[in-house]
């Protein structure tokens, strides 16, 4: 039985092959140098349907071997997966005990800051640490990151002249979480109580939201220009990141030793 394809996907797919074209210094990679990379796992014409949203086959080889082809991070193959339906909403939903539990323990033993967010930046773990370095953020009954930047008092203080860039790449993060999880009722009721700053609105119109952002919104320097956000995607719980504030000196032992203990993917 033939997939149905979400139109979307097709701007999402012409987005990557512009990316890769781009990461070798030239034009947009073709259909045809695609399918060359990949060793001809897939057709031309099977990739063309595919972004033209018509109904293919999506099964795991050719997407895999897609994704290889385009340089996709696990965390986009995995989007690409739920897109096309051969992953179910249990990607999507809420974590495990087990694995809430396995994650507090690790959390609870990183020296910096450290908090557990799912793809809403709804805070499920945090350490000591990052309660100290943003106070206030996981206060309320449903504390969520996005929603304490844009409302609350204290985070602009917290982030100084990197308020700005912190919004738009965090709803960058989340227009693009919205094209993967479509009609989700808690992300769309998240949409609805964001939509009430100005500053949300101007983001999330300012992204197309068909492709992925280029980096994870916590990725870079945070604003004291001595830290570095790292984060980390724990494979076992698709639906969860795993952020670490570190300085710059301690940043690649702590996330080497990190990466020792859990198994981890790049998001995106």
């Amino acid at each position: 039985m033939k997939g149905h394809i979400p139109t979307a996907l097709g701007e999402q797919l012409r987005a990557w092959r512009v990316r890769m074209g781009m990461r070798e210094g030239g034009a947009p990679a073709t259909q045809e140098a695609v399918a060359r990379r990949a060793g001809h796992a897939f057709s031309v014409r099977w990739l063309r349907e595919l972004e033209a949203g018509r109904g293919v086959r999506p099964d795991h080889d050719r997407l895999t071997a897609l994704a290889s082809a385009l340089g996709l991070s696990q965390a986009e193959l995995d989007g690409l997966f739920v897109a096309v339906g051969l992953r179910t909403g249990a990607d999507a939903a809420p974590p495990s005990r087990e694995a809430l539990a396995d994650l507090r323990t690790l959390v609870s033993e990183i020296p910096s800051p450290a908090v557990v967010t799912d793809l809403l930046w709804d805070i499920h773990v945090r350490n000591e640490a990052f309660e100290g370095w943003l106070p206030g953020a996981a206060d309320s009954g449903r504390p969520n990151l996005i929603e304490w930047l844009l409302f609350a008092s204290d985070a602009r203080a917290a982030f100084g002249g990197e308020w700005h860039s912190r919004v738009h790449s965090m709803v960058e993060s989340l227009k693009f979480t919205r094209l993967l999880l479509k009609d989700d009722a808690p992300l769309e009721q998240l949409l609805e109580s964001l939509r009430r700053s100005p500053e949300f609105a101007l983001a999330w119109n300012s992204y197309p939201g068909s492709h992925p952002p280029p980096a994870d919104s916590w990725a870079n320097s945070s604003a004291s220009g001595s830290r570095r956000i790292q984060v980390l995607r724990p494979v076992a719980s698709p639906s969860l990141r795993l952020v670490v504030i570190t300085a710059l000196d301690d940043a690649r032992a702590e996330v080497g030793a990190m990466r020792q203990r859990v198994s981890t993917g790049p998001l995106y």
